[in-house]
């Protein structure tokens, strides 16, 4: 989220120039990937993504 927030400062401050329409996009793409990123944390990551010995010890 950090880095979404980081990239909308930067198209901010480009907003009158060309370079705008790409700071924009980058900072969108890491906003939605800071977002799901904190969708899977809050919402646990699949059984089948996490490592073999985190498997292991939750089954104990």
């Amino acid at each position: 989220m950090g880095l979404a927030v980081l990239s909308m400062g930067l198209a901010a401050s480009f907003i009158r120039t060309p370079v705008f329409g790409f700071s924009f996009v980058f900072a969108v793409c890491a906003a939605v990937a800071g977002g799901l990123g904190l969708w899977i944390l809050l919402s646990g990551v699949p059984r089948r993504l996490r490592p073999r010995w985190y498997r292991g010890e939750r089954g104990r």
